[in-house]
């Protein structure tokens, strides 16, 4: 392969980001490149600018209507009028990343490992180094039109083109860009799809890897609530909007089979009908200045009914659980899953602040400056201590860092005998271990393990049995231990129909996740303990389930083996 690299850099109005990323090519360790600087219709001065820093680059200027594809096409152009050979290398990037000094001589090295490769570089959240989706790989589901991160590299079928390595030959082989039907969103995977159906693999690179600095760019429906409600339509029909009907309409004629096409050209355009509906009615996010707003919503408030105003809320809040699913593996196959790593830092730098005394609780890595004790949970760990002469030993499945320990310590310090043994996956039992262990609470891989070191009076569960693909094979493991008392905490019970699958959707300001989760059917589930256990109390727990319109209430339950007094 050759040695000779084309970078090709789309800017528009972010001279200061443009000049820093352009900063970063200059210290890079590999030097036999030529950049291409896209300009599109920038009028900050953004080209006069980089060329102060690098007055070699090659500078293509548009009038601002080329959008992504559009520059990445004309770049090609340049490219291929200037000289170019077969076995040249291309880069395809953003300006909003951040790159390592040996990025480019990192990436190089792996392409000329990969013949008939597209080579995407690591994605990794700029500010937390958590890695995003998977890496950046994107499996594309065209039957449904629904996309998540690959969990595989089999699984890997479209990508983005913010860090994509190739050789010159395959991007003849592609095609290039549709920037006429394409101009800017799904470009990108409209792009790679054809790459692999024309034969080329689609990878990840190893070494080479990129920050991405999220939220620089685009418009998302929250983006186009800030503005008036007359200016929202002309910017839901914008090329950088990320919903635009005739966006997504363009890409399944281009990339979804034929037979597919009607179905999912009305499932985007009953979308965008929805879409508009929320346009029309949700508030623009203004300040509290905007008093006939305050005005019109008081006087409705008035004679709309509560139900009314809860749904009228639902169509703008976050929908926390999506779709309705007959398998646990159909769950899993629209979920994304989640960086372990960032959420168990998330979480431990929270349960550290915590133990220092400098919040009072965390929740999810959310941290909460007043003692809030989740009064239903604490009576019930009280009752079992009552039971238990004073003592209290409690194993905690799926406890995360110890949350519901640190939450409620102050109250629980009293017992004759406290124990808290936290069972979770492995990158929490490390973190504890190294951080956090030291009487009561110690950390452990699974519950036998547990069991081996101490005998327990109660298993706490909260919030976590509908996490588990095979529930019911776990709480038969659980009744093998024969612990005298099983709580367990925020249940999504309802009582008519099967058990429901779902997939939740935990904000980004949490952290970025999805994954399936299973509501019971009450009768169902008590079914699965009653030949072993009574119930000694069922309260409401903290925890609410917003499905659609509806809120539904969570449950907790305290059990008690038969044949304990």
């Amino acid at each position: 392969m050759s040695d000779r690299l084309h970078i090709l850099l789309p800017v528009h109005n972010r001279r200061e980001t443009t000049v820093a990323f352009v900063e970063a090519l200059r210290r890079q360790t590999w030097r036999r490149f030529r950049l291409v600087l896209i300009d599109d219709g920038s009028t900050d001065g953004t080209a006069d600018a980089v060329r102060e820093v690098w007055h070699e680059v090659d500078v293509v200027t548009g009038s601002g209507d080329w959008w992504w594809a559009g520059a990445l096409e004309q770049g090609c152009r340049r490219v291929a009028a200037t000289g170019v050979a077969d076995d040249d290398a291309l880069l395809m990037i953003n300006d909003d990343v951040l790159i390592a000094a040996d990025f480019l001589e990192r990436g190089m090295a792996e392409l000329a490992e990969s013949p008939g490769t597209l080579l995407l570089a690591r994605q990794f959240d700029a500010k937390t180094g958590a890695e995003i989706d998977g890496g950046g790989g994107v499996h594309a589901d065209l039957q449904r039109l629904r996309f998540r991160a690959a969990r595989t590299a089999e699984e890997i079928n479209c990508m983005p083109t913010r860090g994509l390595f190739m050789r010159w030959r395959d991007w003849r082989r592609i095609g290039g860009f549709r920037p006429k039907q394409l101009p800017h969103y799904l470009s990108d995977y409209e792009f790679t799809i054809r790459a692999g159906s024309a034969g080329l693999q689609l990878r990840l690179a190893h070494a080479a890897r990129v920050g991405v600095q999220i939220g620089l760019t685009g418009r998302s429906l929250e983006n186009v609530f800030q503005e008036r409600v007359r200016d929202r339509f002309r910017l839901l029909l914008s090329p950088r909007f990320k919903d635009n009907p005739r966006t997504w309409s363009a890409f399944v004629t281009l990339a979804v089979p034929r037979g597919r096409r009607p179905y999912l050209w009305v499932k985007v355009w009953l979308h965008f009908l929805v879409v508009m509906v929320r346009c029309l009615i949700v508030p623009r996010y203004a300040s509290g200045s905007n008093s006939k707003f305050r005005r019109l919503r008081s006087a409705v408030g008035k004679w709309l009914p509560a139900e009314c105003r809860r749904r009228i809320r639902c169509l703008w809040e976050w929908r926390w659980f999506r779709g309705d699913y007959a398998t646990w593996a159909d769950a899993c196959a629209a979920s994304g899953g989640y960086a372990d790593r960032a959420i168990v830092e998330r979480v431990l730098a929270a349960t550290l602040d915590v133990r220092a005394g400098r919040a009072a609780f965390e929740r999810d890595g959310v941290l909460f400056s007043e003692p809030e004790p989740d009064a239903p949970l604490l009576r019930a760990l009280l009752d079992v201590r009552q039971a238990c002469g004073g003592k209290l030993r409690v194993l905690d499945f799926g406890g995360s860092l110890g949350s519901s320990y640190w939450r409620h310590r102050s109250e629980l310090a009293t017992s004759a005998e406290l124990i808290w043994d936290v069972v979770e996956q492995p990158a929490f039992v490390e973190a504890g271990r190294q951080h956090l262990a030291g009487a009561p609470l110690r950390f452990f891989h699974d519950v036998r393990e547990a069991e081996r070191a101490d005998r327990h009076d109660v298993l706490l569960a909260s919030g976590v049995i509908q996490y588990l693909e095979e529930a019911a094979r776990v709480l038969s493991e659980w009744r093998e231990l024969r612990v005298p008392f099983l709580l367990l905490n925020n249940l999504p019970l309802h009582r008519r129909g099967p058990d429901r699958l779902r997939v939740q959707h935990v904000p980004p300001s949490i952290y970025p996740a999805t994954y399936p989760v299973r509501f019971f059917n009450r009768g169902r589930f008590l079914g699965l303990l009653e030949p072993h256990y009574e119930i000694v109390s069922e309260f409401a727990s903290e925890a609410v389930w917003p499905v659609g319109f509806k809120r539904y209430p969570s449950t907790g339950l305290l059990l008690r083996r038969k044949g304990v007094a």
